[in-house]
Parts: C-alpha cells; sequence; structure tokens
C-alpha cells in the first residue's frame, strides 16, 4: 500500500504539469479561434470574402431547381437492402451528434496524445461548424420552405417560422454538416481520402432526399454553404490579427479587444 501510494505520488508532478501543458494549449486554441471567428464574421459581412461565398449558394439553388421533383421521385423509387443501408449511412453521419463527436473526439485526443495536428483539425472543424449552422439556421427560419413530406411541391416558400420544422426544408442542414465534415477532413488527405469523404457526404445528399426530408436543391445549397465555411476555417489569412485576445491573468481571463 505504501509503495503505491509513494508512486502516486511520484506521478502527481508530471501529471500536474501535463494538466497545465493542456490547459495552455486549450486557452491559446479558444484564444485564436475567437480571433478566427470574429475576422471571418467581420470579413463576410464587409463583403471581402471570395466571391464563392456569396454567389455560390444562390447559383448552386437556381441551378439545380428544376431537377427537385425528379430526385424526389426517381430517390424514392429506389427501394432495395442497398438503399436502406445507405440512405441509414448518410443520415447517420448528416446528423449533428457526428460532427460534434469528431470535433470533441479529435481536439481531446490531440491534447493527451500531444498532437498538434489532431488538435488542430478538431478546432478547425469546430469553427467551420459555427459558420455552417449560423448561416443555414438562420436562413431555415427565414425562408419558410416546406419539406416535400407536406406534398404543397418546390415553390412553396414564405412560411417564416423559429418552431415549425416542416417549414425548415432549405437549405439541408444534414448535407451542410457532411460536406463540412468531409471539407475539413479530405485536406491532408490523398486522393483516395479525399474520394472517400465526399462520397459519404454525397451519400448525405442523397439520403435527405430519399428520406422525403429535403428537395435536391436544399441539399445542393446545402453541401455549398458547408463546403465555402470550412474552406473559410481552413484559410490561415482570414482573422488572424487579433482583435480578440483572451489572457489568462489571476484568478480568470481577461479579454482585450483592440480597435
Amino acid at each position: 500500500m505504501n509503495r503505491l501510494l509513494f508512486a502516486l505520488l511520484l506521478t502527481l508532478p508530471f501529471s500536474r504539469s501535463a494538466a497545465q501543458t493542456a490547459l495552455t494549449a486549450m486557452t491559446q486554441d479558444f484564444n485564436r479561434s475567437v480571433c478566427r471567428i470574429s475576422g471571418n464574421l467581420g470579413a463576410f459581412f464587409s463583403l471581402n470574402q471570395p466571391g464563392y461565398a456569396y454567389f455560390g449558394p444562390p447559383a448552386a439553388f437556381l441551378v439545380s431547381t428544376p431537377a427537385d421533383r425528379y430526385f424526389k421521385r426517381e430517390s424514392l423509387n429506389w427501394t432495395s437492402e442497398t438503399s436502406e443501408v445507405l440512405r441509414k449511412t448518410g443520415n447517420a453521419f448528416g446528423d449533428g451528434l457526428t460532427p460534434l463527436a469528431l470535433t470533441a473526439g479529435l481536439y481531446t485526443a490531440g491534447l493527451f496524445l500531444d498532437n498538434s495536428q489532431l488538435r488542430e483539425t478538431g478546432r478547425t472543424l469546430g469553427e467551420a461548424m459555427i459558420y455552417s449552422v449560423l448561416a443555414v439556421q438562420s436562413v431555415k427560419m427565414v425562408a419558410g420552405r416546406s419539406r416535400p413530406y407536406l406534398e404543397q411541391g418546390p415553390y412553396d416558400w414564405g412560411h417564416a417560422s423559429w418552431t415549425n420544422d416542416s417549414r425548415f426544408s432549405f437549405p439541408s442542414g444534414h448535407t451542410m454538416a457532411a460536406f463540412t465534415v468531409a471539407t475539413v477532413l479530405s485536406e491532408d488527405c490523398s486522393l483516395p481520402g479525399k474520394i472517400f469523404w465526399y462520397s459519404l457526404a454525397g451519400t448525405t445528399a442523397w439520403a435527405r432526399i430519399a428520406s422525403d426530408r429535403h428537395w435536391f436543391s436544399d441539399t445542393v445549397t446545402g453541401a455549398w454553404i458547408g463546403f465555402t465555411s470550412a474552406r473559410a476555417a481552413l484559410n490561415p489569412e482570414y482573422g488572424k490579427e487579433d482583435k480578440l485576445t483572451l489572457l489568462p491573468v489571476s484568478g480568470g481571463l481577461r479579454l482585450v479587444v483592440r480597435f
């Protein structure tokens, strides 16, 4: 028993040191994310983002809308064991818990393993999801597009609501999440890896149509928003002028704002 206590006492300084290192890394990462998010949002509203960030989603929607009825019909008509497996897989990959689990898992693994690449990937994915969710949820509540299962057709809009899920068709949140994850995780992958992640994201888009939850144009627009948000999070040029800085001080944290 005494030996066990002695061993625990020996490991205590190392544990405290590791915990302090992890806390410092977390503080630095949080500070960096706050700066980058404020910089990216400021750049977006000041029209200082790439053109595809503004014109991509409307263009994707306009091009894909004429095919809405066709994809609804064909997707619902394909019924087999394979289609059911793909539908469940796609819906699970695009579920909100998946990017949350990946973000937390990658970042935590990076901290415990002292792997900066894993930690950075988790941080970037979390940042990208913040952009994506802000964009998609705000549009959903304003657009008020009816979901396909209501059988109102793809041109039933304008029923703005904060709570009515049947009017949250445009754009697809699941597809947005899937393409956000795919774009971030495939960044450093070889071609086969990129094909895998984007194929999985494409399966999510199809699954949302096959589940009669979204029109084709909802998924195309959601995919573009997810891709754009991920590119913004991966781009090191935005948000690096530290206008907001979070500094650890005695008894807490201090937020410094520079104008």
